[in-house]
């Protein structure tokens, strides 16, 4: 993982048929969600590149497939949610 401090990011609504994706880290607005089902996939953006990373960082195809099942539901659950 990179040493750089992690900003994660939440779906916020805007009352209307939009969403707001919002830092965590500074409470800035990072995206505009025109339809608001796909918030929680847009806010899950920096969880799915950190799942991607440690990904192709396994060594084995068993440490991958044992990080995986570990951790693919806690995220699925993150963007269904």
């Amino acid at each position: 993982m990179s040493e750089t401090t992690q900003d994660y990011w939440y779906a916020s609504s805007t009352g209307s048929s939009q969403g707001l994706i919002i830092s965590e880290l500074d409470g800035r607005t990072v995206a505009v969600a025109y339809d608001e089902k796909d918030t929680n996939l847009l806010a899950a953006a920096p969880e799915l590149r950190d799942f991607v990373t440690s990904c192709t960082e396994c060594i084995s195809e068993t440490e991958l497939l044992d990080f995986i099942q570990n951790n693919a539901e806690q995220l699925l659950d993150r963007i269904e949610s």
